[in-house]
C-alpha cells in the first residue's frame, strides 16, 4: 500500500476509536502507551517511522530475503 494511504487510514482509525472512548488503534511500538495521548497524525507518523526503520534493519540483517516493493513503481509496471 502507498505509505500516504497507510498514514491516512491510521489517523482515521485513531479518530474513530477516540470518539468511541479510546483504546489503542495500531501497531504497538515500544512507546505505544505514552503515544495514546498524542494527536492522531503524530501517532501515525511515529508508527510509520518505527515500522520503516524495523523493515530496513531486517533488510540489512537478512540480505536477499526482504524485497522492497515501491507502490508507485509497482503501479507503473504491474
Amino acid at each position: 500500500r502507498d505509505w500516504r494511504a497507510v498514514l491516512r487510514s491510521t489517523v482515521e482509525r485513531k479518530q474513530k476509536r477516540t470518539k468511541r472512548g479510546g483504546g489503542w488503534f495500531g501497531v504497538r511500538i515500544p512507546s505505544w502507551r505514552e503515544d495514546e495521548k498524542l494527536p492522531a497524525d503524530s501517532s501515525a507518523a511515529k508508527i510509520f517511522a518505527y515500522v520503516t526503520r524495523e523493515l530496513e534493519a531486517a533488510r540489512a540483517r537478512f540480505p536477499g530475503r526482504v524485497l522492497p516493493v515501491r507502490y508507485d513503481e509497482l503501479c507503473a509496471d504491474v
